[in-house]
């Protein structure tokens, strides 16, 4: 829910007029360790701080507004338990990002058609390279997974163009950030194994089209 909030911002942004209520996921013990106004100071802090990394252009007016609208969506998988083993064995962190509210996990498609605008245009780059890495894990026959059912630690593999939403996606991040780590982590073996299952499809395809033309 928003209303009417006379708390003014530093740099007056749409924060200024929004007040929110939500629910949490999070343990009890958790929710309790802060008292209500402490908790309510901190996630505006939070809030005002997502405003400031994000790009000139988006960080006043409307565009502000989506930015916060965009901070929902990104999340970590709390359910795939070894999405996160892997990632802290690694010094590393793992996101994500729901397709949507409140019956929809994380689909690999929206994932990726959706990265630069949640995370690139809104500066955060740190969890735009957390949730490429997430994904390629999940790299199966060239196919990264559409969706993943609620509560299950696979995916299941039936979008055809996810994968390459995933290159384009990588593309926008390297253009971004410059990250050649995380190009150097991940392009060599995703390019192989993609390469590969992509000549396999295209052989298929091909002799199908064949036979009936």
């Amino acid at each position: 829910m928003t209303g009417s909030d006379p708390a003014q911002t530093p740099s007056g942004n749409a924060l200024s007029r929004t007040r929110s209520a939500g629910v949490s996921t999070e343990p009890w013990e958790k929710i309790l360790a802060l008292e209500p106004e402490d908790a309510y100071r901190r996630e505006l802090t939070r809030r005002y701080k997502l405003v400031e990394i994000a790009r000139p252009e988006v960080k006043t007016s409307w565009p502000a507004k989506l930015i916060l609208a965009a901070d929902q969506f990104i999340i970590t998988p709390n359910t795939r338990v070894a999405d996160a083993a892997r990632a802290h064995a690694a010094g590393d962190d793992v996101r994500t990002v729901i397709a949507g509210y409140h019956w929809f996990t994380d689909w690999g498609r929206d994932t990726m058609i959706s990265l630069e605008g949640l995370t690139l245009v809104t500066g955060r780059y740190i969890e735009a390279g957390y949730i490429l890495r997430t994904f390629a894990y999940y790299v199966r026959d060239g196919l990264i997974p559409n969706m993943f059912p609620e509560g299950e630690q696979q995916g299941l593999y039936h979008t055809a163009d996810a994968a390459m939403w995933y290159f384009h996606a990588l593309e926008r991040y390297l253009a971004a950030t410059g990250d050649r780590d995380t190009l150097e982590l991940l392009y060599a073996d995703l390019a192989s194994r993609c390469h590969d299952s992509f000549k396999r499809i295209h052989r298929y395809v091909a002799a199908r089209l064949s036979r009936r033309f």
